[in-house]
């Protein structure tokens, strides 16, 4: 199911209950929502030869309010091919 929503999401909540592994499983629709105050920000930087990807999940509280929840952060150098 995760690879199919990678190539189609679903648009609406009905075509999600609809599906065939979701449709058996007796899931009440009105326990189904697509809102969330949590976001996953993924940035990729390179300077030289050194790349940095750094992972955040965002919160968004109450009041509208972001801060940070977590972040990660991947240090690796990239390996240049020589011109000859």
């Amino acid at each position: 199911m995760v690879s199919q929503m990678a190539q189609q999401p679903f648009a609406v909540i009905k075509d999600f209950m609809n599906d065939p592994m979701i449709k058996t499983k007796g899931i009440d629709p009105n326990l189904v929502g697509v809102s969330s105050n949590y976001f996953a920000v993924i940035s990729h930087i390179q300077i030289d030869k050194t790349q940095v990807r750094l992972q955040s999940i965002i919160k968004r509280d109450a009041q509208s309010k972001v801060s940070v929840y977590s972040r990660q952060e991947s240090l690796w150098y990239e390996k240049l091919s020589e011109k000859k």
